[in-house]
C-alpha cells in the first residue's frame, strides 16, 4: 500500500513502512502529552489551556524533502472537532514532530511551501 499526497506541489509516493513510522511517530507525540484520554494544549489565540481527545489520524501526509505535515482531529470538550498540524522531519534516528499548528491548511501549506 503506497499513499499520494493531495496536492501536486507535494505528489510523492510514501512506501507503508515510511507511512507507519510516520503515523507510529505521531500517535506517540499525542500519546506523550495525552492524561487520562486529555490532550492538553495552550490555544494562542483563545490565550487558555484546551483539553481535548484524540479522534483521528489523517491517512494523507504531505511531503517536501525531508519534512513532512501531518494531521490529526480531536474534538473538544464541547464535541466540536479541533483539527491540528503538525510537521515532522526525518532524522538520522527516525522521525521527530517540530512543531504543532492550529488546522488551517491552506495557511500552513503557503508557509510550509516558502520554508521547506
Amino acid at each position: 500500500m503506497t499513499i499520494l499526497t493531495c496536492n501536486q506541489a507535494y505528489a510523492a509516493v510514501i512506501d507503508l513502512e515510511t507511512r507507519s513510522e510516520l503515523q507510529l511517530t505521531l500517535k506517540q507525540y499525542i500519546d506523550a502529552g495525552t492524561v487520562d484520554g486529555v490532550y492538553e494544549r495552550f490555544n494562542v489565540e483563545q490565550g487558555q489551556i484546551e483539553k481535548l481527545r484524540l479522534k483521528t489520524l489523517h491517512p494523507v501526509i504531505f511531503v517536501i524533502g525531508k519534512k513532512y505535515m501531518m494531521c490529526a482531529d480531536f474534538l473538544d470538550a464541547d464535541g466540536n472537532d479541533v483539527l491540528l498540524d503538525y510537521i515532522v522531519s526525518s532524522t538520522a534516528s527516525g522521525f521527530r514532530i517540530e512543531q504543532e499548528i492550529p488546522g488551517r491548511r491552506s495557511y500552513l501549506l503557503q508557509i510550509f511551501e516558502r520554508i521547506y
